[in-house]
């Protein structure tokens, strides 16, 4: 099987506690929340222990529903740093609606086999072009998901599925 980190950027209201819900369900093994550029949603720092609380509680109740074991969650970061971050050894994707060259299609045909993954999807506002310039800096490979834009939400759970299809999660 291959490991699964979503790095998920920050979301407004309830789509997020929704997000690490069914992320847990469908077996992620790490959850990484970010801000960004467009970042709609901000969590104020005295909040983040709240947050996080709460966040854990939502992946436990979903992991003893599902199965599945408990992902770690890691305290929301500035997108910069969650790229420093990121483990060396997995493979690195962000999913961009504007990337039309490359489809996560292509990319899994040139790597049928992965060890360990990391995708990467943005927040409501999507992704600043200095911060597609910085992942690909850092060697994120940027994918499209095809024609059509999701929201936030679906995005990430579109893209936690065709990975575990593809790379079997």
């Amino acid at each position: 099987r291959c490991p699964l980190l979503l790095a998920q950027g920050l979301l407004k209201g309830q789509k997020m506690d929704m997000v690490i819900e069914k992320a847990t369900e469908l077996g992620v093994h790490c959850i990484a929340p970010f801000a960004s550029a467009f970042t709609v949603a901000h969590l104020p720092q005295e909040r983040q222990a709240e947050r996080m609380a709460r966040w854990m509680k939502i992946a436990q109740s979903a992991a003893k529903q599902s199965g599945n074991p408990v992902p770690r969650i890691e305290p929301p970061q500035a997108f910069a740093t969650l790229l420093s971050t990121l483990p060396p050894e997995t493979e690195r994707i962000l999913f961009y609606e504007k990337e039309e060259r490359c489809t996560l299609k292509h990319f899994a045909q040139a790597r049928p086999h992965l060890a360990a993954l990391s995708i990467i999807i943005g927040p409501e506002g999507g992704f600043s072009p200095a911060e597609i310039a910085l992942a690909h800096d850092t060697g994120v490979h940027v994918v499209g998901l095809g024609p059509r834009t999701l929201r936030a939400e679906t995005a990430a759970l579109v893209a936690i599925s065709l990975c575990q299809f593809l790379w079997n999660s």
